[in-house]
């Protein structure tokens, strides 16, 4: 289980690199026919985007280790409990108390 999610996470950077790279070479590109000061300008939008999407990032991870994001991993938590073994007053009996070995 643990390989399957180092290859997502593995998919997830690559993907994200190739974005970036291709978002940034679209803001840059068009620059770079009109000289190294508008190519400078246009690299300021891309740094001001990378600023924006970390900040992004930030409040997300704030948002998702707070108290309320425990909370409701708690109750997700109970209910795949609640799938995988059925409601707790519904178990099935343990094979001792059925005179089973």
């Amino acid at each position: 289980m643990a390989g399957v999610a180092a290859s997502f996470a593995s998919v997830g950077r690559q993907t994200g690199t190739s974005l970036g790279v291709a978002i940034s070479g679209a803001i840059v590109g068009p620059a770079l026919a009109r000289g190294a000061a508008a190519f400078t300008g246009a690299e300021h939008a891309v740094w001001w985007l990378v600023l924006g999407l970390g900040a992004a990032i930030l409040v997300l991870g704030l948002l998702s280790t707070g108290r309320w994001a425990l909370g409701t991993a708690a109750r997700a938590a109970a209910l795949f409990e609640e799938v995988d073994h059925g409601p707790r007053t519904a178990r099935p009996p343990r094979a001792e108390a059925l005179g089973r070995r």
